[in-house]
């Protein structure tokens, strides 16, 4: 939907003869969408011309191709690495990461996390990054959802505590 202008999509509602709505908080400037909606894409707009919007576009899609293909070799590293995976524990001969791209061994462990349905959410571009860190250097850590990290020569244990 990046690609389709609001007024494109009103004209095609109004084609077909159905409704649209508003959602009141569409206006809320305190949302980071809606800023980027209504703050930043008009003053980029003025900066550089109406074609902004199209190159921003085509960016977020150069992105979701590269991403994608971090997946398809991400996938291989992943399976080559493991040693044992339980529900809440995951062993990884990580060897075979030192030479990689680190984005690409990022993109391991978030491949990992989906494996593993563990929570996400908290987990941003640091911790992942001091994940790989930990992966291909040493060390240990601890990150959100209750989950440590320890390498060992070149092994790596993640376990993922309980809650209480």
């Amino acid at each position: 939907m990046l690609g389709i202008r609001r007024e494109r999509i009103e004209a095609y509602l109004h084609e077909l003869g159905q409704d649209f709505c508003t959602d009141v908080t569409n206006a809320d400037a305190s949302m980071t969408r809606n800023w980027l909606r209504h703050e930043l894409l008009p003053q980029l707009r003025v900066r550089f011309g109406t074609r902004v919007d199209l190159s921003l576009t085509r960016l977020s899609e150069q992105a979701a191709e590269m991403e994608s293909a971090m997946v398809m070799l991400a996938d291989p590293l992943l399976d080559q690495a493991l040693l044992q995976t339980q529900t809440n524990t995951v062993r990884l001969h990580v060897g075979g990461f030192v030479d990689q791209p680190r984005h690409l061994v990022r993109t391991v462990f978030v491949q990992l996390w989906q494996r593993q349905r563990w929570p996400r959410q908290s987990m941003g571009f640091e911790e992942w990054d001091r994940l790989t860190e930990i992966a291909i250097k040493g060390g240990a850590g601890n990150f959100p959802g209750n989950i440590d990290a320890r390498r060992t020569t070149e092994r790596l244990m993640i376990l993922r505590r309980k809650s209480f």
